[in-house]
């Protein structure tokens, strides 16, 4: 039996890139603000600049790639799911940065099969049957895209509560919403026995 194909994304999945780069943007700008406040992904500071653009700035250097921490239960969830699953890493950042990303989940003892950069394509994805995403757009993009038995799960930030884009999918139970990997795992559980039948794992 050919293995259900899952896409994870890194940054707010994976790895907790939002408390670094605002301690970033205290020494730099000397304001202070707590992971809660970032309620939209693209949320404006002061009008000096925004969240996405000081993430992205970020992630251009290796050491702050490198040094990220996990999120909390992610590396125990994969290796879970990587007996059962063909699991994708499956990134927005650019393209240059592939090699520190590499190196993060190898040293973080991350499971996985294989890696996708989606920074020009999307996440689409049209080869894959699930995908884990912390943004509602890549979210909606994946299951606008291709076959109706497509679902995902929406790990749960602060930017991500203003989700009503995503209620019909919600309610056909093509979208779920996941707090933690603990959730992601059980989850996915019900999304295989509903796709294939059988027991779960």
């Amino acid at each position: 039996m050919v293995a259900i194909a899952v896409a994870i994304d890194v940054d707010g999945v994976l790895a907790e890139q939002v408390i670094p780069v605002l301690q970033k943007i205290k020494e730099k700008y000397g304001i202070i603000l707590t992971k809660e406040q970032i309620t939209e992904w693209d949320y404006r500071i002061d009008n000096i600049t925004d969240i996405k653009t000081e993430i992205e700035s970020a992630e251009m250097e290796e050491d702050f790639v490198k040094t990220m921490l996990p999120i909390e239960g992610c590396r125990e969830a994969l290796d879970i799911l990587s007996q059962n699953f063909h699991i994708v890493i499956a990134t927005n950042r650019h393209p240059l940065t592939d090699s520190w990303t590499r190196e993060w989940l190898r040293t973080n003892r991350i499971k996985y099969h294989r890696i996708v950069n989606t920074h020009v394509e999307g996440k689409s994805l049209p080869e894959f049957q699930i995908l884990i995403d912390d943004y509602v757009g890549n979210i909606e993009e994946f299951v606008t895209s291709g076959s109706d038995s497509r679902q995902a799960i929406l790990f749960s930030q602060p930017w991500n509560t203003a989700h009503q884009s995503l209620m019909p999918f919600i309610l056909t139970k093509r979208v779920y919403i996941a707090t933690d990997w603990s959730k992601v795992v059980d989850l996915i559980r019900n999304i295989r026995h509903s796709l294939l039948g059988g027991g779960y794992f």
